[in-house]
């Protein structure tokens, strides 16, 4: 898949889950709606956080492909950059959780310094993880 596409793709997402989590929030109320309907928004907030990851990780991309140096290696080079595509979206999935679980700690009111810190060690494993087998 293009770099375009990926890009108005991630952007078609964060626009759909934009104007749906605005829909819902202004239509519903959160004690009427019950679990399905927090789960639901919980769902947009995560399609939000990753397109909104995901097109600031395109946009690094491409800023960074001005001052890289072109390679000779054409064959090489497709399958190192479906590689790293792949590990793009990986790693935008694991750091879009990263606000659900933010926004689930504190509306339980259990959010702390040692759970931030606990997200964001969890979330550089993830990365890391991801980064090491991809």
């Amino acid at each position: 898949m293009s770099k375009k596409r990926w890009a108005i793709g991630s952007l078609g997402l964060t626009l759909a889950c934009l104007i749906a989590l605005f829909f819902i929030m202004n239509m519903t109320n959160p004690s009427d709606s019950g679990p399905a309907g927090i789960a639901i928004v919980l769902l947009l907030i995560y399609g939000l956080c990753f397109g909104v990851i995901m097109v600031m990780a395109l946009v690094l991309r491409f800023v960074a492909g001005l001052f890289r140096a072109e390679r000779d290696e054409i064959a090489d080079k497709t399958r190192e950059e479906a590689r790293s595509d792949k590990r793009i979206i990986m790693i935008c999935a694991a750091l879009a959780v990263a606000p659900i679980l933010v926004i689930s700690l504190n509306s339980i009111g259990q959010i702390d310094f040692i759970d931030i810190a606990l997200i964001t060690a969890t979330e550089a494993v993830a990365v890391f993880y991801i980064t090491k087998k991809v």
